[in-house]
């Protein structure tokens, strides 16, 4: 996390089963501790955002984008 030298776009699906939104915790902190942007999108959809919500994903990129 360290080497990065961009913003970090967390898009985490709250209704994700396989890696729930609390287990990408270390790796935001992880983020923040190491002075990168953070941004964090909570999407209503479970693992597969691009599939589940495509509309809602893609905006959530495309307000990172434009920060």
């Amino acid at each position: 996390m360290a080497q990065l030298t961009c913003p970090v776009l967390f898009a985490l699906g709250s209704q994700d089963q396989m890696t729930a939104p609390k287990a990408a915790q270390g790796l935001v902190k992880a983020a923040q501790a190491a002075g990168k942007q953070v941004q964090i999108a909570h999407l209503p959809v479970g693992h597969n955002q691009m599939t589940e919500a495509p509309e809602e994903t893609l905006a959530a990129i495309r307000d990172f984008l434009a920060r």
